[in-house]
């Protein structure tokens, strides 16, 4: 059989087309110990999508009622995920931030960032655009205060993120996380919220938001080179030591 695409990304899967002889009505596809959802399929072709998770391995297995047939497939991963919302769903690229770190945490869980497959700093990277999302990191990610979350304009750009509708644009509540480079209006209640300790908020432009600009309730915080104006209450409230 021949594999097309014949890789993927663990943050992101992939939709992969298989094409063979005898591969009809396969009753399951896996790679890596993870089950796809098979799309459609016929005696020469099946397409199957693989979601975003830590993957064992890669040996894709066919398996119909004739047998198993097996192919490798290149299962790999990056410690910086790119997230750009014009980007086609087949591509690498994620089309929301909430994607991009809902795929970190589908592939690394709650693994410290000092270990697993890929040890070292995690970095959400995001293209120009406009975002209509309210962001929240899961709780269970585990960065460390050497190898922390970032969450970042792609150098040189300047994404928005319209929370209109959400409670914060972009809300955290791990430690040892650093927001940087965005312009967030909108929220209902901050534009920026974090709860965790150790966490690094710069060079953001926040407004219009129905609460605050930005809300810091975790110890040992740095907030510095930001915007925060037209807020309706404060443009920045600490609530937490050695802020």
């Amino acid at each position: 059989a021949l594999v097309s695409p014949d890789y993927l990304y663990q943050d992101k899967g992939k939709q992969l087309t298989i094409t063979g002889t005898s591969m009809q009505s396969p009753t399951s596809v896996t790679l890596g110990g993870i089950t796809g959802t098979i799309v459609s399929s016929n005696s020469t072709t099946i397409i199957v999508d693989f979601p975003a998770g830590d993957y064992t391995g890669t040996t894709l297995t066919v398996t119909n009622a004739i047998g198993n047939d097996t192919e490798t497939v290149d299962v790999r991963s990056r410690n910086l995920i790119p997230v750009d919302d014009d980007a086609v769903a087949s591509s690498d690229i994620h089309q929301t931030i909430q994607s991009a770190l809902d795929g970190l945490y589908d592939w690394y869980g709650s693994i410290s960032f000092d270990a697993g497959e890929s040890p070292g700093t995690m970095t959400i990277d995001v293209y120009n655009g406009s975002y209509t999302e309210g962001v929240q990191t899961n709780s269970n990610l585990n960065p460390s205060a050497t190898n922390i979350l970032i969450i970042q304009n792609h150098d040189g750009e300047n994404p928005e993120i319209n929370a209109s509708g959400n409670n914060y644009g972009i809300s955290t509540n791990i430690p040892n996380v650093k927001i940087q480079g965005f312009y967030i209006y909108n929220a209902t209640n901050y534009n920026i919220e974090a709860t965790g300790a150790n966490t690094e908020i710069c060079y953001n432009k926040v407004t219009t938001s129905l609460g605050g600009g930005i809300y810091v309730s975790g110890i040992n915080s740095n907030i510095h080179h930001n915007l925060s104006f037209y807020n309706r209450a404060s443009a920045i409230h600490l609530n937490g030591a050695n802020n």
